[in-house]
């Protein structure tokens, strides 16, 4: 099996209910005779951390990253429970993960689940995520 490094140019904001994968366009950075236009892969991103600055960046998960205009955005619940739609800049992408250097706080409550149905100045009552999935 082939491996090339690519650079993410868009990425689904939805899973596929069957395969809980999300699909993705990449850009092939040193394609060869082998890679055809259209053509479909798997896709896995490696994460490296490298230095101090990255250390610090913030996680949040894949099902956080919203699209819009084909830029990554957060839904932030507000102190009043209202949603507002906040770009951030995702640094790398894990298999469950992103990594993000900005546009989001330490301690800022985010929507994890049913972003794509969100719209800004929603109400919302938001419910603390226990790890393990069950409360």
């Amino acid at each position: 099996m082939a491996s090339y490094p690519a650079i993410l140019r868009e990425l689904s904001s939805v899973a596929d209910p069957v395969t809980r994968t999300y699909a993705a366009r990449v850009s092939i950075l040193k394609p060869d005779a082998r890679i055809l236009l259209g053509m479909t892969a798997n896709v896995k991103f490696a994460q490296e951390k490298t230095d101090a600055a990255a250390a610090s960046h913030l996680n949040v998960p894949l099902t956080a990253i919203f699209q819009q205009d084909g830029k990554p955005a957060l839904w932030i619940v507000g102190a009043d429970q209202t949603l507002s739609l906040r770009p951030v800049v995702v640094t790398s992408f894990g298999e469950t993960m992103a990594s993000l250097a900005s546009g989001v706080n330490a301690g800022e409550r985010v929507v994890v689940a049913g972003v794509h149905k969100l719209s800004a100045g929603e109400k919302v009552k938001a419910v603390d995520q226990v790890p393990g999935g069950a409360k």
